[in-house]
């Protein structure tokens, strides 16, 4: 049976068609395969090896690539707090409010991070102020959590809603009651946070 399929023209073809899948493989820049691609682009934006970031997205790499959880590269420099790699991907055009494989964005983890300059930044590029992590917390609401005033006012001059309330029903207001920060209730109040 496989002598019958070894005719000159079939083992003709088929060389050819090895040859052109190996011209098509050469001709493929480095590292072309996703998956190793992805994975590299990657840890380079967790590093912040912003020159590696760049270059990679000059080979072709996706601002959109993600880890084997589903974060996206943005996500992952935010989370390492890499600053300057966050500044390449947003400048290569990168989603900004994507989410984690488990709902923050990158504007929500800058927050709990207490990243001003990184917050200030997605802001710049279009952040959603009142997007909410999977317990319906807004950035607000976890900075006001964790006493964070710089990053409260930062919220609040970004248009934020200040009476949001989470799934529990609670607002920022509520939660700056048990933060020991009386300034940070007032800087809520002055923004019309109503109890």
């Amino acid at each position: 049976m496989f002598r019958q399929w070894r005719t000159p023209t079939r083992i003709s073809v088929f060389w050819s068609l090895m040859a052109a899948v190996i011209i098509l493989a050469l001709m493929m820049p480095p590292h072309a395969n996703g998956q190793e691609m992805n994975a590299q682009f990657i840890q380079a934006t967790r590093t912040g090896d912003a020159s590696a970031v760049k270059e990679m997205i000059s080979q072709g790499a996706s601002v959109e690539a993600t880890d084997i959880l589903g974060n996206s590269a943005l996500t992952c420099a935010v989370e390492s707090e890499q600053m300057e790699c966050v500044k390449v991907l947003l400048d290569s055009g990168a989603t900004v409010n994507t989410r984690t494989y488990n709902g923050y964005t990158p504007l929500i983890l800058s927050a709990i991070k207490g990243q001003k300059g990184m917050a200030k930044m997605l802001m710049e590029k279009g952040a959603d102020v009142n997007a909410t992590d999977p317990y319906g917390w807004t950035a607000l609401m976890n900075a006001v959590y964790l006493g964070d005033t710089e990053m409260v006012q930062m919220l609040l001059d970004g248009g934020t809603d200040v009476n949001h309330k989470n799934y529990l029903g609670r607002t920022a207001l509520f939660i700056s009651e048990n933060t020991g920060k009386p300034e940070i209730m007032r800087m809520l109040k002055e923004a019309g946070a109503v109890e």
